[in-house]
């Protein structure tokens, strides 16, 4: 089937059997290079062809300040909720709730889960409000409020008190779905390989930052000289990385409040007026997702009508419709097995690298778990910048967001394999004083397989990236973009919920009955593991009809 442009003297009009787009023909006339003829129409072999030159030649300019903001934003979660995995383990041997290595893994993991749990109860009502009242106040309230309780964790001297200020600070996290939202509605096909690499580096920079705040400044008395002077860092050892991450958290909501424009088209039509006809897309003069009125609408006109929804651009989509649609309700639950595996990884390996070498572990410091934090969050920016770029281009992202998946019991595998080159290594065995000692060259050859091992959880966790192009390719209607988000980040926040401590609890019982050489645990892993890469597989999509295609 071809598809005709027709070159008018002000207008370039693109005719499919869907849908009529309009375009200024000063625009494609500079940017790409057509050069009318007598007749004025140019003819293109089939509609994908036409599609894949448009995008090439009419490439949407990135709104930077906007993008910076929404970069700073975002980087105040990673920065918040990772800043503690270095010294949590000794923060509760300190609290006094957990005397023993099974312990200290309960109790650490129930801290790292309610933060999931009630940043679960606030995910998706924050992202509906987001739908009504905008997208400007529900990221600032948020973010303002997740740095004020990072403050008070830091002042907290009970277990009750850590668990408050964690269920507080998780609750005011649950905007991270409008976030996205607003990077899906200031980008469009022709520039999503640019914008969301650079967004996908806000969790690995914040996971990089995050355990370095947290491994260097925790009892900073016993690390600094200069806070040897100062009692309250002696009370409150744990108060330095908080403030830090606290105050980082409030620059990001200082820069947003400053540069954070509102992207709801129906707030935006009400800041600026209503915008041009519906059949014409202006590309002077805005950007993204708010824009398409009418060719991203007509493209799910089918599906809506099949559902038994209005396609109309402000339309509420609840949740039942958007768990209709057979590609969303395929995503969402991919979308929770991959948060559960990357969740059970980064809380199990905290426990991995604290445990001593003789139970099954690597027998490190909260420093030493900080620095190999840093080396995976230094991985996953190295891979957002200088893989994800290229994987976009010459793969579907559907394909890519597969591929990523697979490597997830890869990386499961690896973890007896390193506790048993430490047990090699081995030069001294003191478990009473954790005074395990490895030979030179066992160190260097562990640090390798810990690099190795966290290079390949950060290829995985590309999928994070992809699932949010997917997400936005797959919204019913540019109005639903939050609630379709506030869906898939529900999902991924049932998994967070429960991993840390599911993970947890299953890692004690493996050590303690020392079931299977005390390594239950990465045979439970692998299992899911594979378990998520066959929910995966069943994700049938297609970029020209998102929507309508079926999961097997």
């Amino acid at each position: 089937m071809s598809r005709s442009v027709s070159v008018a003297p002000d207008v370039v009009n693109v005719e499919r059997p869907e849908h009529h787009v309009s375009f200024p023909n000063a625009l494609l006339a500079d940017s790409a290079g057509f050069r009318r003829t007598e007749s004025d129409q140019l003819i293109l072999c089939s509609p994908s062809d036409a599609e894949a030159l448009l995008q090439k030649r009419l490439r949407t300019p990135l709104p930077k300040l906007q993008l910076a903001a929404v970069c700073l934003v975002r980087l105040a979660d990673p920065l918040t909720f990772t800043q503690i995995f270095p010294y949590v383990n000794e923060m509760m041997r300190d609290l006094g709730v957990a005397r023993t290595p099974s312990q200290v893994g309960f109790y650490s993991g129930l801290v790292e889960s309610v933060f999931a749990v009630s940043q679960l109860l606030t995910i998706y009502p924050c992202a509906r409000l987001s739908d009504v009242i905008g997208r400007r106040p529900v990221i600032l309230v948020g973010i303002v409020g997740l740095a004020l309780a990072t403050f008070v964790f830091g002042l907290s001297k009970s277990f009750v008190a850590v668990l408050v200020t964690r269920c507080l600070a998780g609750a005011l996290a649950g905007n991270v779905a409008t976030i996205h939202a607003v990077l899906a509605e200031i980008t469009d096909m022709s520039n999503v390989a640019v914008a969301f690499p650079v967004y996908g580096l806000c969790w690995p920079v914040g996971s990089i930052i995050g355990p370095l705040v947290g491994g260097t400044f925790s009892h900073p008395a016993a690390q600094f000289a200069v806070f040897k002077k100062i009692p309250f860092f002696t009370v409150y050892p744990y108060f330095l990385p908080c403030l830090i991450c606290g105050l980082i958290a409030l620059g990001g909501a200082a820069l947003g409040y400053f540069y954070l424009e509102e992207t709801l088209p129906s707030k935006r039509r009400e800041l600026i007026g209503e915008g041009p006809s519906p059949d014409r897309i202006d590309t002077t003069k805005a950007y993204g997702t708010v824009n398409r009125t009418h060719a991203h609408q007509v493209a799910f006109e089918n599906t809506s009508d099949s559902h038994g929804f209005s396609s109309s651009t402000d339309a509420e989509v609840g949740v039942c419709t958007l768990l209709a649609i057979p590609v969303v309700r395929a995503l969402a639950i991919s979308s929770l097995a991959l948060s559960f595996v990357s969740g059970t990884f980064d809380v199990v390996f905290v426990l991995f690298c604290y445990s001593p070498i003789t139970t099954g572990g690597l027998g490190y410091s909260a420093t030493k778990i900080g620095y190999a934090l840093a080396i995976a969050g230094t991985s996953a920016a190295l891979f957002q910048l200088l893989v994800l770029p290229i994987l976009l281009r010459r793969v579907a992202a559907v394909t890519a967001y597969k591929l990523c998946m697979k490597l997830w019991p890869v990386a499961f595998l690896m973890f007896p394999l390193l506790n048993v080159l430490a047990r090699a290594g081995l030069e001294v065995e003191d478990v009473n004083t954790a005074g395990e000692v490895l030979k030179p060259a066992y160190t260097a050859a562990v640090w390798v397989g810990i690099g190795l091992c966290l290079a390949t959880t950060r290829i995985a966790n590309l999928a994070f990236s992809l699932s949010m192009i997917l997400v936005k390719d797959t919204s019913p209607t540019p109005s639903a973009l939050g609630a379709a988000n506030g869906l898939a980040q529900f999902s991924m926040c049932i998994a967070r919920a429960v991993a840390p401590a599911f993970v947890s609890a299953l890692f004690a019982v493996s050590v303690d009955n020392h079931i299977l050489g005390s390594y239950l645990w990465v045979c439970v892993m692998v299992l899911f593991a594979c378990v998520g890469i066959r929910m995966t597989d069943r994700i049938e999509y297609s970029p020209e009809n998102p929507t309508v295609d079926k999961a097997t």
